[in-house]
C-alpha cells in the first residue's frame, strides 16, 4: 500500500508540472484615420510615397490579437503581439526615446531584482523592413497566463521604428522558430517547452472574429476541443522556409482556377488580411468590379487555398475589409513575394493548431460564440 501511495504521489508530481497554458487575447481594431497621427513624423526624408502609402494601407482596419505577459520581480506588465510570422520576443526598453516607445509599457531593468542586461546587441527586422527594433539581449522571469518561466531571454527595444508608432500594444512575442529569431534567441515556447510547463510542443489559436474580452485564445501546449467544431485537418510544414508555411497547390475564386503552380502559404498573426506574388494576387481582384457593393459581400465568390490533404474556404465576410463607410478587398500585392502570406483573416476563418512537435499545422471549424 505504501509503495502504491508513493507511486501515486510521484505520479501527481510529474504530471503537475505539464500544463496547457491559456492567454485570452483582446482583438484591437486600428482605424486609417488613428494611423494617420503618424503622419508628421513621417515625411519624405524618412520613407518614400510607396512605402507611406503601404504603411496607411496597412493600418487601415486592422484586427490583431493581443495577450498580456509579465516580466521581472517585482512583475512590469506589457500587452504583446502574438506573431506566428517571428520569433523573437520584445517590448521597449525604458532607454528609449523613439517616438513609437513614448505611449508604450517601457522595461526598466534596474527595476528587477532577478533581469541580467547582456552586452549583446540584437537588430530586428519584419517582412516589411518598415518595421525594426533594436536593443540589448536581456534574461529574466516571465508570467504568461498561469505559468512562470524563468531566465527567458528577450531583447528590449531602445530604438523602435516608427511604423509601430500607431499599433496599440507593447511589444511583440514571436511564436515563429529558433531559425528565424535575430540573434538565435530561443522563442519563448521553446524555453516553456524545455521547462516543462506545457504538455505538448505546440500551441493552438482561437480567432473568433467578435470583438471585446473572452472573445480569442491561445492555448500554448495543446488544444482545447471545446473550441472545435469539427476534427483537425493537418498539413505537413514545408521545413525548408523554417516558418508556418504549407504548401499551397492552389489557389481558386469559386470553380476557377487562380494559380496552378505550388508556391508556399506562410501563416502569419502578425498580418491582418492575405498577401501574395502581384501577379496572383491581380488575377483575384480583376474578379471584382470598381465599385465594390458593400452591402452584399455574399454575392462575391468564396476564395479557396488548397494545401492538398484540405483547402481552406475564406468568405467574402472574412476577405473584405471595412473602414470610413467604405469596403475594400483584403488581399495586398507585394512584387517581392513569391508565396502568398496568409493572415488573420484566414486564420480566424478556422481553430488552428500549430504542431510544433509533428511538423505541421492543423484546421479545425471553430465553434461559433464561445466565451473563452
Amino acid at each position: 500500500m505504501r509503495s502504491a501511495i508513493i507511486t501515486l504521489i510521484s505520479a501527481l508530481i510529474f504530471t503537475s508540472t505539464f500544463a496547457v497554458v491559456r492567454v485570452p487575447f483582446t482583438p484591437i481594431s486600428v482605424p486609417k484615420s488613428q494611423y494617420l497621427q503618424i503622419q508628421e513624423y513621417v515625411g519624405s526624408r524618412q520613407l518614400t510615397a510607396s512605402q507611406y502609402e503601404f504603411m496607411l494601407n496597412s493600418a487601415a482596419n486592422l484586427t490583431l490579437y493581443v495577450g498580456q505577459i509579465s516580466i521581472g520581480t517585482p512583475a512590469q506588465n506589457f500587452s504583446v503581439l502574438f506573431d506566428t510570422g517571428s520569433a523573437n520576443l520584445w517590448v521597449p526598453s525604458s532607454n528609449c526615446s523613439s517616438i513609437a516607445c513614448q505611449t508604450r509599457s517601457k522595461y526598466n531593468p534596474s527595476k528587477s531584482s532577478t533581469s541580467k542586461v547582456e552586452t549583446e546587441v540584437v537588430n530586428i527586422t519584419y517582412m516589411n523592413s518598415l518595421e525594426t527594433v533594436s536593443g540589448n539581449l536581456v534574461s529574466d522571469n516571465l508570467w504568461i497566463g498561469n505559468a512562470q518561466v524563468n531566465n527567458t531571454e528577450f531583447v528590449i527595444g531602445q530604438s523602435v521604428s516608427v511604423a509601430f508608432a500607431a499599433l496599440p500594444f507593447d511589444g511583440v512575442l514571436g511564436l515563429g522558430f529558433q531559425s528565424q529569431a535575430a540573434g538565435d534567441i530561443p522563442p519563448l515556447i521553446q524555453d516553456m517547452e524545455n521547462q516543462e510547463l506545457l504538455t505538448n510542443n505546440g500551441f493552438s489559436l482561437y480567432f473568433s472574429g467578435r470583438k471585446g474580452a473572452n472573445t480569442s485564445i491561445a492555448v500554448l501546449g495543446g488544444i482545447d476541443p471545446n473550441l472545435q467544431l469539427t476534427p483537425f485537418k493537418y498539413v505537413p510544414l514545408v521545413k525548408s522556409t523554417g516558418q508556418w508555411a504549407a504548401t499551397l497547390q492552389s489557389v481558386s475564386m469559386g470553380n476557377t482556377s487562380i494559380l496552378s503552380s505550388s508556391v508556399n502559404a506562410i501563416f502569419d498573426t502578425g498580418v491582418t488580411g492575405i498577401v501574395g506574388p502581384t501577379n496572383a494576387v491581380l488575377s483575384i481582384l480583376s474578379y471584382f468590379p470598381p465599385i465594390l457593393n458593400c452591402e452584399y459581400p455574399a454575392e462575391y465568390p468564396n476564395l479557396v487555398f488548397n494545401l492538398g490533404t484540405t483547402s481552406l474556404t475564406i468568405t467574402p465576410f472574412k476577405y473584405m475589409v471595412y473602414a470610413a463607410g467604405t469596403c475594400a478587398i483584403g488581399i495586398t500585392a507585394n512584387n517581392n513575394l513569391e508565396d502568398f502570406v496568409l493572415g488573420n483573416s484566414v486564420i480566424s476563418s478556422y481553430y488552428t493548431h500549430f504542431d510544433i512537435a509533428n511538423n505541421e499545422i492543423g484546421f479545425s471549424l471553430p465553434r461559433p460564440n464561445v466565451i473563452v
